[in-house]
């Protein structure tokens, strides 16, 4: 009587907790002045990212609104660009594998990305499917202490 309990606690209690726990970094983000991602389309470009780092980074809805810049306002100049920040995008022909396509093509920057914290993306479709569509992702990495 006393495994039944426990199976029954181990599956409805803890199961859950830590499938919660280490399943989803993604968090919803608050809308900005910008669009906003939608909480699916954020989640897909996040797990195809962390199949090819290293290490399971955390999503930063800041660095999302900051790779919205980079596709709305290309030009402009992020003041708050740090040190230890990569960017990455690509803009091409729409089609409904364009993101996993994307960030396999980045495969082999993202597998030298060791020192990865953060991550925030933006991806704009076009409205018929139809056109083209673009992935920004701006990546935080940790910096080095040098002399410490």
């Amino acid at each position: 009587m006393a495994a039944i309990i426990r199976t029954l606690f181990w599956a409805v209690f803890v199961l859950p907790w830590v499938s919660n726990v280490f399943s989803s970094r993604v968090p919803k983000c608050s809308e900005s002045k910008r669009k906003m991602l939608s909480y699916d389309v954020r989640k897909l470009i996040y797990e195809e990212i962390s199949k090819r780092v290293p290490k399971r980074p955390k999503y930063s809805c800041y660095l999302e609104e900051d790779a919205a810049l980079l596709i709305y306002d290309p030009d402009s100049i992020r003041p708050d660009i740090g040190q230890g920040e990569k960017e990455l995008s690509y803009k091409g022909r729409w089609r409904s594998s364009f993101i996993e396509d994307v960030v396999k093509r980045w495969t082999l920057t993202l597998k030298e990305m060791r020192r990865l914290q953060k991550i925030g993306c933006f991806y704009k479709a076009p409205k018929r499917r139809r056109g083209t569509a673009e992935l920004a992702c701006i990546f935080r990495l940790r910096v080095l202490q040098v002399g410490k």
